[in-house]
């Protein structure tokens, strides 16, 4: 039972590992993105298809790590985040859809902050209802 319990430490910390990452080479894009306007002086950053394919590519490792790292996780994630126990056996998929998903919110997150800090009322309420939907 130790040994159980150890393991699911182990996977806990390897989550959060991989989610810190992901989030700080998203950071990283963004900073990359901010630093080329200022140095250029004008609003030209990244070229669109360059920060998008990073925001891919970091999502794809993301999920890749995740679904080779503790199978399980995925499963339970899936699982909470439908109504009932109604749990698709998504596989593949499911990099396919965490891709999308986490490069989606990343350039709605950036084209909302370009309109004089928007992005933090948003994250405000979306945080909320998130909050709420965990609880």
């Amino acid at each position: 039972l130790a040994s159980a319990s150890a393991a699911a430490a182990a996977g806990q910390k390897a989550l959060l590992m991989a989610t810190s990452l992901a989030t700080l080479a998203c950071g990283l894009i963004g900073l990359a993105d901010d630093s080329l306007i200022i140095t250029r002086k004008s609003n030209k950053g990244l070229a669109p298809k360059t920060k998008l394919l990073l925001q891919m590519a970091t999502s794809l490792v993301f999920c890749v790590a995740i679904l080779c790292s503790n199978p399980s996780v995925v499963a339970n994630a899936m699982t909470n985040a439908l109504i009932g126990s109604v749990m698709p056996a998504l596989g593949p998929l499911y990099c396919i859809a965490g891709v999308l998903l986490i490069s989606g919110e990343s350039n709605a997150v950036n084209l909302t902050d370009g309109i004089d800090g928007l992005a933090a009322g948003v994250f405000a309420l979306a945080a909320v209802g998130l909050a709420g939907g965990l609880g």
